[in-house]
């Protein structure tokens, strides 16, 4: 008998296709998280060509705004999206300052 904890999808056909949604999904998500930090990537040597900061405070606290005014409205939790963001933006800031240090 196998792991108790495992669902044998076969027996789950219905299960199964979620499962195969989600993972479609989750290949879709990579795919537009590597084209966010390849954009990361142009603005960080942008701002270091220019001397930019890496942070711009106006535009990180109207672009929360708006991303939670969105999930709001798309009936996606604010707190997944605060923290999902907030993730994003620190790994940015990162990103961008590694940049300008080079």
């Amino acid at each position: 008998m196998g792991d108790p904890s495992s669902i044998d999808v076969d027996e789950h056909p219905k299960l199964k296709r979620f499962r195969q949604q989600i993972d479609a999904l989750d290949v879709e998500l990579l795919e537009l998280l590597a084209k966010r930090l390849a954009i990361i990537k142009e603005v960080g040597a942008y701002k270091k060509l220019r001397n930019l900061p890496e942070l711009d405070e106006q535009r990180w606290q109207k672009a929360t705004a708006k991303r939670l005014a969105q999930a709001k409205n798309l009936d996606v939790s604010e707190e997944l999206v605060a923290n999902l963001f907030e993730l994003l933006h620190s790994y940015t800031l990162k990103i961008e300052s590694d940049i300008k240090n080079k």
